[in-house]
Order: structure tokens, then C-alpha cells, then sequence
């Protein structure tokens, strides 16, 4: 049970403290803390009182947190059963004999979901595929006197954004939100190793294989169970790529995740040469209508899992990607144009609806990648709070993660007491950990966000010290 029977506040050294019996401050004291800018909010979810506020008013690096955000913003703005949609038209006319002369125009609206490999409600490229082949059957078209055009234009401003590190870049996580995404922009990169440390390896296969892609591989093993420390340097849009760092010594093949290029060309040359295995496609070039007016008939729909579902699976598995395609699609709901600018501004209407103070928030992107986002713990467990009023712990329980058993956090208190659970996102990059969330009992409900920036100690130290804090508090 919580241990809050007497909240007595007091000011000590600027640190507020809110219990008679449990005093937290002593902790952050800790050699852990060593350097550290450390924050921790606490509020109680039925009565909005602050608990314990340990420099909540600081404007941190939240990392992933901000997904948070990003997230719930979408479900509040969008409603949970939003979903994108891909839609596929033809161009031109189908003559008698099944022979189109125009093209199929496969038009993206920034479903991040398309062809994932990992997201189980979606289908994999191959029947992507198959069902845009069979609705082109279905309307009678028997060759193709023309090509496959994908249309990328309902974003208007870069994939990336420019403030994220270049070492970033080009690597799976960093794959950036376009208006076309294919199998989550996702390609892997099969090395050749040897047990030797410190010894050169190569390149055995690329999948899916990205055509017209050149790689400059500096990649040697490292020290044995040193993992993948192997980055991909490139600019998002060329195909030019340089891979720098180690795997681990071993047997056999090591993978790491890169970005694919340009997602729109790679599932054009893909699709292309699928449609010409099936004798579909006569030509690589567009067909040019004479006629001013083209003329595009839809043929298909290709609909996204609920936004529900994709949000769960953002704050689940800490999906980049999703988080800044969220984005987008609150700055075309509220702005009508899709950037990343008027997806913070369509957040900032909301915020000032949920009455927010906004000095702590410097907000940059959707994901928490950029090192330039900025955001205090009293902000951040405020904004989950007036949340809660407006819904539910199920809502919570719906779309963060349970701590000691899913996604980012299933291994942090998985030897908690069993009197509370935990539902909480995670952030982490390099000297910055953070987690915020709702923690439930049989008579207490806490909304809560901690920050660390700058430790010295590594953050698997910075976990440990969280998880100690927390069950002091919880005693």
C-alpha cells in the first residue's frame, strides 16, 4: 500500500517533499545520480495532489517519453478508430481486349503499417501485392501499356528531420515517415564473420534486395558479445551507403536493420518486376494521356490497423516511424498540410485546451529522436493525468506496455511486489533514460514521470536506481 497517510510540504534546497514517512530525496544523492539532472513527478491520478516533485519544473531530454505525446495526442485528436489509407487508381482506358493504356498509380497518405514485418495485424509485401494483382484482374485489365507510379505527395516536408544525429541516419530506427513507407522502410544486411576479434567481414545478401544500391562496408568484428555497434552512414534519399563499426565474433550470418533509400522507388522496381513475372506490364514508362484531363478511376483501398492498435504497437516496441507518421496526421487534420511543424502546432491546440503550461516543452519531432526535444516530469505526468480524468486506467492499460511482461519494459520489475502493476513508456538514448506512466493498486492510482540526463553511470545503472525509487515509494 501507499504510504502517503500524512502529506506535509516542505521546502528543502528547492526539492519539495510530500510524505512524513517516506522521504525519496536521499536517493538522488546517490553516486548513480553522479552529474545527473534527475527529475521524478508523482501525482495521484483521482485527486490531481502532487505527491512528490523532485525537480519537476527542469526541461529535460525525454527521449522516447515524448512518444507519449506524439501518441495519445493522436488518439485524442484523431479518435482510436482512425486509420490511413493507400489508395490505388488507374490512369487512362481498358480497351475491349483487357489492354490499359495508362498506368497504376498507387497513391500513400503515410501508413506506416504497410507490409510490416512485425506488426501481426498487417499483411506482408507478398500479399500486398497479390491483392493490388487481383484488383487490377478484377476490372478487367490484361496488360499494361504503361507503369507503376508512386504517388508521394501528401507530405510536404522531408522524411527526416534535420535536427536528428547523422549517425542516425539511414539506419533502420531513423528511417523517417514518407508519404509511400513499405515494409516499415526496413532492409536487412547479412554480414560474413569469423570467430577472430577485430578481423574484416563481408557482405553476403541484402533482404529484400534494394536495387542500384551501393555499399562501402568498413565493418570489422569486435570484442566477443559486444553486439551490434555497426552504423550506417548515407543520405536518405541516395543509395549510396557506408558502414562503419563492429558485430560480434561468431558463426554464421549477422544482421543489422538499415533504411531503405527511397521506400517509393524500391516497391515501384519491386511491384514492376512482380507485374512482369505475370505478364502484366509492357512498358517502364509512364503513358502519356492526349487528352488535358487524366482521367483516374480508384480501383482499391488499402486500410491500416485502427489507431488504436498502432498506437499500442508505437509505445509497445518504441516504433519511430509510427510516431512521426502520427504526427503528420494531426497536422493534416488540424493545419491540412502534413509536416512536422504543424503536427507540434496541432498538439499545442490541444494542449491548450487541457489547460497546460507549456514553458518546459520545447518539441521538435513525434519520436523523441532529435537530442533538442525538451520537456519537464511536472509536465509530462500533468498532461497524463488530465487524460486519465477524461477516460480511464483502461485506456492506459490499452495502449502503454505492463512493466515485467511487454514490449520496451518487460524486464524492469519483473520481481516487484504484486500489490501494483505499472503501465509506462520508456525513453532511452545515449546518457538519457526516462519512463512515465500509471502505476495501480487495490486503492491507489499514481500517474507519474521520471527524466535522467547527463549520468555518468550508464543506463542500466539509471533503471535500477528507478526501479529502487519507486518501490520505496510503493512500501
Amino acid at each position: 500500500m501507499i504510504k502517503y497517510l500524512t502529506f506535509a510540504v516542505c521546502i528543502l534546497l528547492g526539492m519539495i517533499c510530500y510524505t512524513q514517512n517516506i522521504n525519496l530525496e536521499p536517493s538522488f544523492q546517490k553516486k548513480v545520480f553522479e552529474h545527473a539532472s534527475v527529475a521524478l513527478t508523482i501525482i495521484n491520478a483521482e485527486s490531481g495532489e502532487v505527491l512528490f516533485d523532485h525537480n519537476g519544473d527542469l526541461a529535460l531530454i525525454p527521449a522516447s517519453t515524448l512518444k507519449a505525446v506524439t501518441t495519445f495526442s493522436g488518439l485524442e485528436i484523431l479518435g482510436e478508430d482512425f486509420t490511413f489509407n493507400t489508395n490505388v487508381y488507374y490512369s487512362g482506358d481498358v480497351l475491349e481486349d483487357g489492354s490499359l493504356y495508362g498506368n497504376i498509380i498507387i497513391k500513400g497518405s503515410g501508413d506506416p503499417t504497410l507490409a510490416s514485418p512485425f506488426f501481426s495485424k498487417s499483411e506482408n509485401l507478398e500479399k500486398i501485392k497479390q491483392k493490388i494483382l487481383r484488383s487490377i484482374r478484377k476490372i478487367g485489365i490484361k496488360c499494361i501499356e504503361g507503369t507503376v507510379i508512386i504517388d508521394n505527395s501528401f507530405y510536404n516536408d522531408s522524411p527526416i528531420n534535420p535536427t536528428w544525429q547523422w549517425n542516425d541516419l539511414s539506419n533502420y530506427y531513423a528511417a523517417g515517415a514518407w508519404a509511400f513507407n513499405i515494409h516499415e522502410n526496413l532492409f536487412r544486411i547479412y554480414f560474413n564473420r569469423t570467430y577472430k576479434e577485430f578481423h574484416p567481414t563481408s557482405i553476403s545478401h541484402l533482404d529484400p534486395m534494394i536495387p542500384n544500391v551501393i555499399i562501402d562496408s568498413k565493418v570489422k568484428t569486435g570484442k566477443f558479445e559486444s553486439g551490434d555497434n555497426a552504423y550506417i552512414y548515407s543520405h536518405p534519399y541516395h543509395h549510396e551507403l557506408t558502414i562503419k563499426g563492429t558485430i560480434p565474433p561468431g558463426q554464421g550470418l549477422f544482421k543489422i536493420k538499415g533504411a531503405i533509400p527511397r521506400p517509393d522507388l524500391f516497391f515501384k522496381n519491386n511491384f514492376i518486376g512482380f507485374l512482369n513475372d505475370k505478364r502484366l506490364i509492357t512498358s517502364t514508362f509512364p503513358f502519356f494521356l492526349k487528352e488535358k484531363t487524366n482521367r483516374i478511376k480508384k480501383i482499391l483501398t488499402l486500410k491500416s490497423p485502427s489507431l488504436s492498435e498502432i498506437v499500442k504497437e508505437t509505445n509497445f516496441k518504441s516504433n519511430n516511424l509510427y510516431a512521426e507518421a502520427i504526427l503528420k496526421s494531426l497536422a493534416i487534420r488540424i493545419k491540412g498540410k502534413a509536416n512536422t511543424q504543424n503536427g507540434i502546432s496541432a498538439i499545442r491546440v490541444l494542449l491548450a485546451k487541457l489547460d497546460l503550461k507549456t514553458s518546459s516543452f520545447n518539441h521538435i519531432d513525434g519520436s523523441g529522436l532529435s537530442s533538442r526535444n525538451r520537456i519537464s516530469t511536472a509536465f509530462l505526468a500533468t498532461f497524463l493525468y488530465k487524460l486519465y480524468n477524461q477516460h480511464d486506467v483502461d485506456y492506459f492499460k490499452r495502449h502503454l506496455p505492463k512493466a515485467g511482461e511487454e514490449g520496451t519494459v518487460r524486464s524492469l520489475f519483473n520481481n516487484h511486489n504484486s500489490d501494483f502493476d505499472m503501465y509506462l513508456k520508456s525513453g532511452s538514448m545515449s546518457q538519457v533514460q526516462g519512463y512515465c506512466g500509471i502505476i495501480t493498486s487495490s486503492k491507489d492510482k499514481l500517474i507519474f514521470s521520471f527524466i535522467s540526463n547527463g549520468h555518468v553511470h550508464g543506463n542500466q545503472s539509471i533503471r535500477i536506481a528507478f526501479v529502487d525509487l519507486l518501490q520505496k515509494f510503493m512500501q
